[in-house]
């Protein structure tokens, strides 16, 4: 990431209420956080912004929330990081069990 680009999470500006972030709905995504208005869970957002650095690519891939949804996702990660970090954890192993099942040939 270039100096100064201000496209990491921690540089993300939240200038969005944290109540239009993230809702955890039950039945949806397990009942972990997903972005308001979808079921898009807030760890996809997350996670999207970690590996590329880059805001703009979160939102040519999901040009459909817009740029105030993604950012409510983001801060309601900021307020609830250990809900989130736990969905990303719980994606990752079920992923990581996935992956060791053997297949019929």
């Amino acid at each position: 990431m270039k100096e100064g680009s201000g496209n990491s999470l921690a540089q993300w500006e939240y200038s969005v209420s944290q109540q239009t972030g993230g809702e955890e709905i039950p039945g949806v995504n397990g009942g972990y956080p997903v972005v308001r208005g979808s079921s898009i869970p807030v760890r996809i957002i997350v996670e999207m912004l970690r590996a590329t650095q880059c805001r703009g690519a979160v939102l040519e891939m999901y040009p459909h929330l817009g740029r105030e949804r993604i950012e409510g996702a983001l801060a309601y990660y900021a307020a609830h990081p250990e809900r989130v970090d736990a969905d990303i954890e719980r994606n990752a192993r079920a992923w990581a069990a996935h992956q060791a099942q053997r297949w019929p040939a």
